[in-house]
């Protein structure tokens, strides 16, 4: 099976610096105050699926291929503000655990890592987990609810720029279409 992921997920937060700590993305640097932080990550991935299900309702999945990420990320404070944009690409590496109690129902637990390389870092890692229920709509075509965690992380090699963590979850809504 052939998997298209697509990934949307935006959201802004308050970050504290302490005097002495530096923040940056690479232009203005923040340092003794409190910075909004406002980001939009895109995340798409392209992946070869093999399944393997069990008589006893269990299934083993695993998948690999290509993955994209763009993260658009803007510090501001008052008087000053930074932003930066960062796209990287890598290899994609999961696998899943399910179990369907009846054929048109499956529960699951997913996982997946892509490591890269970004346009502006020296590294960019996505570690994604999902965990949900799988409802089949008809003979390849199903519905996916569910709840998806996903880490990213980026390192860069300059000391001007600052490494970026952020954990972003919530809800999951999906089709899959399967030939």
């Amino acid at each position: 099976m052939l998997d298209l992921d697509v990934f949307q997920g935006s959201g802004d937060f308050k970050q504290d610096v302490l005097p002495g700590d530096v923040i940056s993305v690479g232009g203005s640097t923040f340092t003794g105050q409190d910075i909004k932080v406002d980001f939009d990550l895109f995340r798409t991935s392209l992946a070869l699926r093999a399944e393997n299900r069990f008589a006893n309702g269990f299934g083993v999945d695993g998948f690999f291929g290509v993955g994209m990420s763009e993260l658009e990320i803007e510090l501001s404070s008052p008087g000053s503000s930074d932003s930066d944009v960062n796209t990287s690409y890598g290899p994609i590496l999961g696998m899943g655990l399910s179990y369907a109690p009846i054929d048109l129902l499956r529960f699951f637990v997913e996982g997946s890592v892509n490591p890269g390389a970004g346009s502006v870092t020296s590294s960019v890692g996505v570690t994604t987990v999902d965990l949900g229920s799988q409802i089949k709509l008809g003979p390849n075509a199903s519905a996916i609810l569910g709840w998806r965690r996903i880490e990213y992380e980026a390192e860069y090699d300059s000391s001007v720029r600052s490494d970026i963590e952020l954990i972003l979850s919530g809800p999951l809504v999906a089709l899959r279409f399967g030939f």
